[in-house]
């Protein structure tokens, strides 16, 4: 004779245990979002340059290396925006602002990149010592700290070398809002290594048409 069993407590645990993996498959997960630089415009230069000017590869400081965009409380404390991340590393998408704004600001009879055959007049090259929004006692704001050096070639004499920095007021609490005050900050900065550029190069022994 078979005795009945008390299915009970298991049927109560695993009804319990179906609801919490019901539960656990509704929870909504944070979707990705992908942000890209926009084309930053310098001024009409006072003296165009009939030179050649090469825009070097900028490079990363350390934590910058990441592909999120990233905010610094305080002095020192940096952590990223969850689910929002460059669209391609950050050097390439500065490298290439750099790039555009140059050609497209008739300073110089062309631009070429760090892969483009010919001959320079003028390098430029820079590391991105800071990109990110800061947030403190003040208001947020997106801070972009660039270090540049101008060469002229051939002989790679310095023609200057130095740091710019440039922050912008975040208009509202978003990773849009912190890439659009990011896209001005690095404007500015571009507009200020431009007229720095613009006056090293008319003081310097470089010559107007390219070496040979």
């Amino acid at each position: 004779m078979r005795l009945p069993m008390n299915d009970g407590p298991f049927v109560g645990l695993s009804l319990a245990f179906l609801i919490f993996c019901g539960a656990c498959g509704s929870v909504e997960v944070g979707q990705d979002h992908y942000y890209r630089l926009g084309q930053a415009s310098l001024k009409d230069p006072q003296i165009a340059s009939r030179g050649h000017l090469r825009i070097e590869d900028f490079t990363l400081s350390p934590h910058l290396g990441g592909d999120q965009l990233l905010v610094q409380q305080g002095e020192s404390e940096i952590y990223p925006y969850r689910y929002h991340y460059w669209a391609a590393p950050l050097d390439r998408m500065v490298t290439d602002s750099v790039y555009r704004a140059f050609l497209d600001s008739n300073r110089f009879e062309t631009v070429l990149d760090a892969t483009d055959p010919g001959k320079a007049n003028w390098v430029l090259s820079g590391r991105i010592l800071e990109f990110q929004e800061v947030r403190g006692s003040q208001a947020a704001r997106g801070r972009v700290r660039l270090a540049c050096t101008l060469r002229s070639e051939p002989g790679g004499l310095t023609l200057w070398q130095g740091e710019v920095e440039e922050e912008v007021l975040s208009k509202g609490d978003t990773a849009v809002a912190v890439v659009q005050a990011l896209d001005k900050a690095l404007g500015k900065a571009l507009e200020r290594i431009a007229l720095r550029a613009e006056e090293r190069m008319q003081v310097g022994a470089s010559t107007a048409s390219p070496p040979r």
